[in-house]
């Protein structure tokens, strides 16, 4: 596996036994990972995922580690994964009772090796960029119930002339 982890973290204005809970059920993962398409608990302790690639669809089996209620889960792929990993999520209540501290470790092996690592940073897959990205949206979630989106949403920038003193004309302001 990946000889550096991957380790982000980040508040979420929610009580840790909600948040342990929402990330716990495996089928919520794809709700806020953009990378997985899904997750299926197999049996007790084993769970099937599959995610995308740089280069196209990988799946494999997983083992769940640890699974302190309220406090840590954690991860490892199986022998023979497309994709050996390993991952913990650690929940801690946030200092001033601000809510949850979330920080996931993730390690892993690129899918096609260099070549597909490669492929992963040219078509800007940064691991710590997925990993931040996945915590952005989970706690938009949480907190808000939903992953704010930009796209169908009319565009902030003005029609016409952009010349300095035309976004204060467009407000009204003169």
């Amino acid at each position: 596996m990946s000889a550096r982890p991957v380790i982000v973290a980040t508040t979420i204005l929610k009580p840790r036994s909600e948040v342990y809970a929402f990330w716990r059920d495996w089928s919520n993962l794809p709700r806020f990972s953009p990378y997985l398409k899904t997750v299926q608990e197999t049996s007790a302790g084993r769970t099937h995922w599959v995610a995308k690639g740089p280069t196209g669809d990988v799946a494999w089996d997983a083992e769940t580690t640890v699974d302190e209620r309220d406090r840590t889960i954690a991860w490892r792929s199986l022998e023979g994964a497309q994709v050996a990993n390993a991952g913990q999520v650690e929940f801690s209540d946030a200092p001033g009772d601000r809510g949850t501290e979330v920080k996931v470790s993730l390690s892993y092996d690129a899918p096609g090796g260099k070549i597909g690592a490669f492929a992963a940073k040219l078509s800007g897959l940064e691991p710590e960029q997925e990993v931040a990205e996945t915590l952005r949206r989970v706690k938009a979630i949480l907190e808000c119930g939903e992953v704010p989106v930009v796209e169908g949403q009319p565009s902030n920038q003005m029609r016409g002339s952009s010349q300095p003193g035309d976004a204060a004309q467009v407000r009204g302001v003169r």
